[in-house]
């Protein structure tokens, strides 16, 4: 029974997977307003459904009116690249008056964007170059890119695994340092803390997966959703080996959605729940050995997430 149910959990996990995970070195930017931080006052809204990309550009002609142009073409998430047309219109409905035909302007030439990231690229419209980023509105301090909901999936050789955490507490140790505390969604077992590490330019999460593992998730947010990360699960007794397995997630709630009642009271079957998490991350860390070695600077990371991990939990228990 324990074996079939094992295989149920594994076949759903590889499902959410194939959901969110794109097929390698493919990528789609995240939809939504970019702009350059050091260029206020222009930018592009960004908008792609079935690799047919829509880039609303807004800035001013030379005399200082406001402009927009409108591209529209075929993305390819291989070569996360697009280029189209900058079209122009005028002598369109202004607000509150009667609708009528635009009238489509002379093209100052293309637009072209080079996504180096699913928040990150470079554009270059008629002849200038510029980097563009998502412009990130809602999460004015790093860290709170982790509040919320997220389902986080990783791939085996020839499984998958994933979590549902829930970020919605905070976390300060003794040196001052914040994290974002978090547990398993509708659960009251699997502590977990994240932070952003500037130096590696990237947000890391443990969580005390059973008595025996750790899971470390090593990634990039963007707004909603974070599709080049990495992943491991490793023994409490060992540190982390190998380059990690590839990982993505998604952001399933935002923080002003979570409620109390997501919180399930698994006490009473704590020890049979643990003992379940226990046997499936025995059986995924039986799975072919990620190649490579571990980052320094990620293994320091894990090192002081661990620490900080037993203490918060330490002082649950007290």
């Amino acid at each position: 029974m324990k074996t079939r149910f094992r295989s149920a959990l594994h076949a759903v996990a590889a499902v959410l997977l194939l959901a969110v995970v794109p097929m390698s070195h493919a990528m789609t930017p995240e939809d939504g307003a970019w702009w350059n931080p050091s260029q206020s006052g222009r930018g592009w809204f960004i908008m792609s459904q079935n690799n047919l990309m829509v880039v609303a550009s807004y800035g001013y002609a030379q005399n200082g009116a406001p402009q927009w142009y409108l591209s529209t073409g075929t993305y390819n998430p291989r070569t996360r690249a697009f280029s189209a047309s900058l079209l122009g219109f005028q002598n369109g409905q202004c607000i509150g008056c009667t609708y009528r035909d635009p009238t489509q302007t002379p093209s100052p030439g293309n637009l072209t964007i080079t996504f180096t990231a699913d928040d990150r690229g470079t554009l270059t419209q008629a002849g200038e170059t510029v980097q563009i980023e998502k412009f990130m509105f809602g999460y004015p301090q790093t860290n709170d890119r982790l509040w919320g909901e997220w389902a986080f999936s990783a791939m085996y050789s020839s499984i998958g695994d994933g979590e549902h955490l829930t970020f919605d507490g905070t976390y300060v140790s003794n040196t001052g340092t914040q994290y974002v505390q978090a547990r398993r969604t509708y659960s009251t077992l699997g502590l977990a803390l994240g932070r952003y590490d500037s130096g590696i330019g990237k947000y890391a999460v443990l969580l005390d997966s059973s008595t025996s593992y750790y899971k470390l998730f090593v990634f990039q947010p963007g707004a909603n959703r974070a599709l080049n990360g990495n992943y491991w699960l490793y023994l409490k007794t060992a540190s982390p080996t190998g380059d990690g397995y590839k990982l993505a997630a998604v952001r399933v709630r935002d923080r002003t959605d979570l409620t109390g009642t997501q919180v399930a009271q698994e006490d009473e079957e704590k020890s049979n729940s643990m003992g379940l998490r226990e046997l499936l991350d025995m059986e995924l860390s039986n799975a072919t050995p990620a190649k490579g070695e571990v980052p320094v600077d990620v293994q320091m990371l894990a090192e002081e997430l661990v620490a900080e991990l037993e203490n918060a939990k330490r002082a649950q228990v007290n």
